[in-house]
């Protein structure tokens, strides 16, 4: 009988956030990975991570082994991306080699409030990317995948937007996003040893069936789903809801 491989130990950064807690939940589902986050829950609670370990210890089979057992407990680090000390502090305790790959998921996402603060958001959208990046290859890390943004093309002349459309972006958010996929483009090859792929996403809307993990931001939320969902439970007490614009037949 062969031994099972080992757990590979992946980060996901911005882990307790809406999508990095999904992200974390899929991968712990697979029993393949020692799932690691940090996040410095800006936009987020810790509370979300360890419900996804409850989810992932639900999942397992009654015989499920050791290794498996362990693969369902997610391990949470509070520190700030853009800060060098607190971010070596975690790759250190894994040590030159001991992570396997990142997912980089961590990012201010607020499109109007970019253009209101953008030092704030490149320092930590850029900033903070370039640290992660430094950090990885210093420890010996070089597979990454980086969360970007559908804002990148702008407004985009067709729909659905082909990959090969020019970024155009238009917002501050949508400009660091820009910034670093092409630090990251740039990055690979001067290094090809480097594995590097970015998604861009649009905004996502949903929960997981369970119910314990969905979009649950601090303060207002910024889009409509989730205001619409604090609002029938009370948290936002805003008696009307407002949908702006009319690009899409939302209402």
């Amino acid at each position: 009988m062969t031994s099972p491989q080992p757990l590979r130990r992946v980060l996901v950064t911005g882990g307790a956030g809406y999508i990095g807690s999904h992200v974390v939940l899929t991968l712990a589902l697979t029993r393949r990975y020692k799932v690691f986050s940090i996040d410095n829950h800006h936009n987020s609670f810790p509370e979300a991570l360890t419900r996804v370990s409850k989810i992932a210890r639900d999942a397992l089979p009654t015989d499920a082994s050791a290794q498996d057992r362990d693969s369902a407990e997610v391990e949470a680090y509070t520190a700030d991306l853009t800060n060098e000390q607190q971010v070596r502090a975690v790759f250190n305790k894994f040590g030159h080699g001991g992570v396997w790959g990142v997912i980089h998921v961590a990012a201010y996402k607020a499109v109007g409030e970019s253009g209101e603060i953008p030092l704030t958001y490149y320092a930590n959208n850029v900033s903070a990317t370039i640290l992660l990046a430094q950090t990885m290859k210093d420890y010996g890390c070089t597979n990454l995948v980086y969360s970007s943004s559908a804002t990148v093309y702008g407004i985009p002349p067709v729909v659905p937007i082909p990959e090969t459309t020019p970024l155009k972006a238009e917002s501050v958010y949508g400009r660091t996003k820009v910034m670093c996929e092409t630090l990251l483009k740039d990055l690979c090859h001067a290094e090809p040893n480097w594995r590097v792929i970015s998604l861009r996403y649009f905004n996502p809307a949903g929960a997981h069936p369970s119910g314990l993990i969905g979009e649950d931001p601090r303060g207002r939320p910024g889009n409509l789903l989730p205001l619409l969902s604090q609002m029938a439970v009370g948290r936002v007490k805003d008696s009307v809801l407002k949908v702006f614009g009319n690009d899409y037949p939302t209402r």
